[in-house]
Protein backbone atom coordinates (compact mmCIF):
# COMPACT_ATOMS: atom_id res chain seq x y z
CA UNK A 1 0.00 0.00 0.00
CA UNK A 2 1.70 3.42 -0.72
CA UNK A 3 0.02 7.01 0.23
CA UNK A 4 0.92 10.15 -1.11
CA UNK A 5 3.31 12.23 0.91
CA UNK A 6 5.54 9.70 2.79
CA UNK A 7 5.04 6.55 1.48
CA UNK A 8 4.47 3.54 3.83
CA UNK A 9 4.59 -0.10 2.57
CA UNK A 10 3.22 -2.80 4.04
CA UNK A 11 5.98 -5.64 3.96
CA UNK A 12 3.94 -8.25 6.34
CA UNK A 13 0.52 -7.26 6.97
CA UNK A 14 0.27 -9.31 9.80
CA UNK A 15 2.68 -8.13 11.79
CA UNK A 16 2.93 -4.37 10.00
CA UNK A 17 6.67 -3.92 9.57
CA UNK A 18 7.01 0.21 8.15
CA UNK A 19 9.30 2.14 6.40
CA UNK A 20 9.20 5.44 5.00
CA UNK A 21 10.29 6.57 1.89
CA UNK A 22 10.86 10.05 1.13
CA UNK A 23 10.66 10.75 -2.79
CA UNK A 24 13.02 13.67 -4.25
CA UNK A 25 9.86 15.86 -5.35
CA UNK A 26 8.74 15.85 -1.44
CA UNK A 27 11.76 16.66 -0.27
CA UNK A 28 11.76 19.77 -2.77
CA UNK A 29 8.05 20.37 -1.77
CA UNK A 30 9.23 20.68 2.36
CA UNK A 31 12.22 23.20 1.19
CA UNK A 32 9.75 24.85 -0.75
CA UNK A 33 7.64 25.25 2.33
CA UNK A 34 10.32 26.02 4.59
CA UNK A 35 11.17 28.48 1.92
CA UNK A 36 7.65 30.53 1.67
CA UNK A 37 7.25 30.18 5.86
CA UNK A 38 10.24 32.21 5.87
CA UNK A 39 9.09 34.67 2.89
CA UNK A 40 5.69 35.29 4.80
CA UNK A 41 7.60 36.11 7.86
CA UNK A 42 10.11 38.95 5.94
CA UNK A 43 6.81 39.87 4.42
CA UNK A 44 4.96 40.37 7.54
CA UNK A 45 7.53 42.16 8.93
CA UNK A 46 8.11 44.66 6.17
CA UNK A 47 4.36 45.45 6.25
CA UNK A 48 4.77 46.14 9.95
CA UNK A 49 7.67 48.59 9.57
CA UNK A 50 5.78 50.30 6.45
CA UNK A 51 2.64 51.00 8.54
CA UNK A 52 4.58 52.17 11.52
CA UNK A 53 6.68 54.65 9.31
CA UNK A 54 3.12 55.88 7.31
CA UNK A 55 1.77 56.11 10.60
CA UNK A 56 4.33 58.25 11.90
CA UNK A 57 5.10 60.44 8.85
CA UNK A 58 0.98 61.05 8.57
CA UNK A 59 0.82 62.33 12.92
CA UNK A 60 3.24 64.42 11.68
CA UNK A 61 1.79 66.38 8.93
CA UNK A 62 -1.73 66.32 10.81
CA UNK A 63 0.21 67.86 13.54
CA UNK A 64 1.69 70.36 11.26
CA UNK A 65 -1.68 71.01 10.13
CA UNK A 66 -3.32 71.09 13.31
CA UNK A 67 -0.71 73.21 15.07
CA UNK A 68 -1.07 76.05 12.35
CA UNK A 69 -4.89 75.72 12.80
CA UNK A 70 -4.69 76.26 16.89
CA UNK A 71 -2.22 78.99 16.32
CA UNK A 72 -4.47 81.05 14.27
CA UNK A 73 -7.68 80.83 16.21
CA UNK A 74 -5.24 82.60 18.97
CA UNK A 75 -4.94 79.11 21.13
CA UNK A 76 -2.13 77.49 23.14
CA UNK A 77 -0.94 73.74 22.95
CA UNK A 78 -0.48 72.74 26.18
CA UNK A 79 0.28 68.75 25.35
CA UNK A 80 1.19 66.85 22.39
CA UNK A 81 1.56 63.00 22.58
CA UNK A 82 1.92 60.63 19.97
CA UNK A 83 0.45 56.92 21.00
CA UNK A 84 -1.02 58.54 23.82
CA UNK A 85 -1.79 56.81 26.70
CA UNK A 86 -5.32 57.15 26.74
CA UNK A 87 -7.38 55.08 24.91
CA UNK A 88 -4.35 54.11 22.69
CA UNK A 89 -4.83 57.15 20.72
CA UNK A 90 -2.60 57.75 17.89
CA UNK A 91 -1.84 61.80 18.37
CA UNK A 92 -3.04 63.77 21.09
CA UNK A 93 -2.84 67.27 21.25
CA UNK A 94 -3.99 69.40 24.25
CA UNK A 95 -4.53 72.79 23.73
CA UNK A 96 -6.05 75.76 26.39
CA UNK A 97 -9.83 75.17 25.25
CA UNK A 98 -10.18 71.79 23.82
CA UNK A 99 -8.51 68.21 22.74
CA UNK A 100 -8.24 66.84 19.59
CA UNK A 101 -7.76 62.93 19.64
CA UNK A 102 -6.71 62.06 16.20
CA UNK A 103 -6.47 58.43 14.43
CA UNK A 104 -4.24 57.48 11.97
CA UNK A 105 -5.22 54.68 9.26
CA UNK A 106 -4.01 53.60 6.09
CA UNK A 107 -7.13 53.14 4.56
CA UNK A 108 -9.73 53.87 7.22
CA UNK A 109 -13.55 52.18 6.97
CA UNK A 110 -16.63 52.89 8.72
CA UNK A 111 -15.78 51.05 12.11
CA UNK A 112 -12.81 52.90 12.68
CA UNK A 113 -15.12 56.55 12.05
CA UNK A 114 -17.18 54.79 15.47
CA UNK A 115 -14.00 53.59 16.96
CA UNK A 116 -12.49 56.83 16.91
CA UNK A 117 -15.92 58.44 18.50
CA UNK A 118 -16.01 56.07 21.70
CA UNK A 119 -11.87 57.43 22.36
CA UNK A 120 -13.13 61.01 21.49
CA UNK A 121 -15.73 60.16 24.65
CA UNK A 122 -13.19 58.59 26.49
CA UNK A 123 -10.65 61.48 26.18
CA UNK A 124 -13.40 64.12 26.95
CA UNK A 125 -13.92 62.34 30.26
CA UNK A 126 -10.49 62.02 31.26
CA UNK A 127 -9.37 65.94 30.41
CA UNK A 128 -12.72 67.72 31.56
CA UNK A 129 -12.64 69.50 28.18
CA UNK A 130 -14.13 68.89 24.68
CA UNK A 131 -12.75 66.51 22.48
CA UNK A 132 -12.46 67.04 18.61
CA UNK A 133 -12.15 63.73 16.83
CA UNK A 134 -9.61 63.82 14.06
CA UNK A 135 -9.42 60.89 11.15
CA UNK A 136 -6.87 61.05 9.26
CA UNK A 137 -5.90 58.36 6.16
CA UNK A 138 -4.37 58.72 2.87
CA UNK A 139 -7.14 56.31 1.35
CA UNK A 140 -10.11 57.33 2.37
CA UNK A 141 -13.37 56.17 0.81
CA UNK A 142 -16.47 57.50 0.02
CA UNK A 143 -18.42 55.59 2.44
CA UNK A 144 -16.15 56.92 5.52
CA UNK A 145 -16.10 60.77 3.81
CA UNK A 146 -19.84 60.38 4.51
Amino acid sequence: MYIWGSAIKCLFPIHSVHYIKIYPGERRWRQNEKRWAEANRRLSRIEEALGVTAEGLCSRYVWEDLREEIYTKGEAVVKRARSAKVDNVDLLVETNRHVDAVEVKIRPRVKDVGALLAKADVVRHVFGKGAVPVLAGAWVGDDVGE
